[in-house]
């Protein structure tokens, strides 16, 4: 097939099939102007002499889940459907831009290798190249500490390969965790973890407990975790909180005190790969399936994500806020998790990377859902969210841009608390590896 033909236009049905097959509900109902599904390195260099041809914007799309991997008038590079190779080599693992996270966990489970990923497996490089944060980054770093070498091109096709040892540090940091705003990373390799069973204790409990349950993870050492979710379980009209705590089964008496506690649902699961989904269970533990996305895609599901990092010792704070901006949320959809950070990820050098969140013990993602129909129901969804970023914030000592909202006022907010001293330097190498401004969206 040439390079031609990877090129899809709109009112196709290869076009329309890539946008109705994105996890992101906004994203799939974005029009961008081209989508290109590059096989290689040559290929990609193309797609981006030919956005720059035609005057067009970039978006980038490998697992999905961001809203800005497809939006309209721009040329969407699709890296999923060619660039998804994965190749193991020793205690290294090499994976192309377009593989999930779940499909390096599924290569490396028979070596006896595992790499700490998210909450979900279905996220890609938007995740691992900007942070990674779940449910063993406490015990073992975020997914970015495991990389140790980058390649891609910038958008004015410059090609990069860099490692640790490069001789451009400024550069090495810079593209773990804000590669996003400087170059499209076409691969990275990273050093893997020996597999290991783990132990996950999961419970129900009132939100009055809030208070109580933070204080209880903030206790644990590094080799355990107890991340949260506030929201509204199907059987149930009040807002409850699950708790969801794990540890390797050599740690797992880390977990002692949610051991102690009644009315839990405790598994032992052979690796990473295995443990339940970051959901509310119906009864039994059982999380129930999630129900296919509508086929049109002009009629999925939305949301509005914030991810705001707060330090430890603020459960108190915390709490009386969480609790008030739960029992306000427009629908029983909505939800706030809490992700348990802290740990080893606090022991990394704070100038190693650009993510800047390695003095924070809590990832509080705020995820507003609303439907495609209803423009008022939406609106308060988003509106709460945005209620949610502001209250937060005052406590925040980061934003995980992971989730950014270039269209917001509150944007230059969640870069400042995001890249804070580097962010000048940041501009700087932006302006040189994308003078044209073709990396959608640009920082401000």
């Amino acid at each position: 097939m040439s390079f031609q033909e990877r090129v899809l236009e709109p009112a196709t049905g290869a076009y329309e099939r890539v946008l109705a097959s994105l996890n992101n509900g906004i994203a799939a109902g974005e029009n961008p102007a081209l989508i290109v599904q590059p096989r290689n390195h040559d290929e990609l260099q193309d797609a981006l002499h030919l956005a720059l041809q035609q005057e067009l914007q970039i978006s980038v799309c490998s697992g999905s889940h961001s809203a800005l991997c497809s939006l309209s008038g721009t040329l969407m590079l699709d890296l999923s459907a060619g660039l998804n190779k994965i190749t193991c080599h020793g205690d290294l693992v090499t994976v192309q831009a377009g593989a999930s996270m779940g499909a390096v966990l599924e290569m490396l489970t028979p070596l006896g290798r595992m790499l700490p990923v998210g909450t979900s497996l279905t996220p890609g490089f938007g995740l691992l190249t900007m942070g990674g944060i779940g449910h063993l980054s406490r015990s073992l770093g975020l997914t970015l500490d495991h990389i140790e070498a980058i390649r891609g091109i910038t958008a004015n096709g410059q090609s990069i390969e860099i490692k640790a040892d490069h001789s451009d540090q400024e550069l090495w940091m810079m593209l773990r965790g804000a590669s996003v705003f400087l170059a499209v990373i076409t691969e990275v390799t990273l050093k893997t973890d020996t597999r290991r069973k783990l132990h996950v204790i999961r419970h129900l409990c009132p939100v009055e407990q809030l208070p109580e349950l933070i204080n209880n993870a903030e206790s644990l050492p590094e080799q355990g975790s107890c991340s949260m979710i506030l929201g509204f379980s199907s059987d149930q009209r009040k807002a409850q909180i699950l708790t969801y705590a794990v540890a390797a089964i050599e740690n797992q008496r880390t977990l002692m005190e949610f051991q102690r506690k009644p009315g839990g649902c405790s598994e032992i699961v052979a690796g990473q790969e295995e443990l339940p989904e970051f959901e509310f269970p119906s009864h039994g533990g059982v999380v129930p399936p999630l129900e296919p996305p509508n086929p049109n895609r002009y009629q999925r599901i939305k949301t509005r994500v914030y991810s705001i990092s707060v330090p430890r010792g603020v459960g108190q704070s915390i709490s009386e806020v969480l609790t008030h901006l739960i029992s306000s949320a427009p629908n029983r959809q909505c939800r706030i998790d809490l992700q348990h950070v802290g740990g080893v990820v606090n022991a990394v050098d704070l100038d190693s990377s650009a993510y800047r969140g390695r003095q924070a013990e809590w990832s509080i993602v705020v995820t507003a859902i609303f439907g495609p129909n209803d423009p008022s129901a939406g609106k308060s969804a988003i509106q709460w969210a945005e209620d949610c970023f502001a209250a937060l914030a005052q406590l925040a000592n980061h934003y995980y841009i992971v989730q950014r909202h270039p269209e917001s006022p509150t944007y230059h907010l969640e870069l400042e608390l995001a890249y804070g001293p580097i962010l000048s330097a940041l501009r700087r190498r932006q302006q040189s590896f994308d003078p044209h401004g073709m990396l959608a969206p640009m920082l401000s």
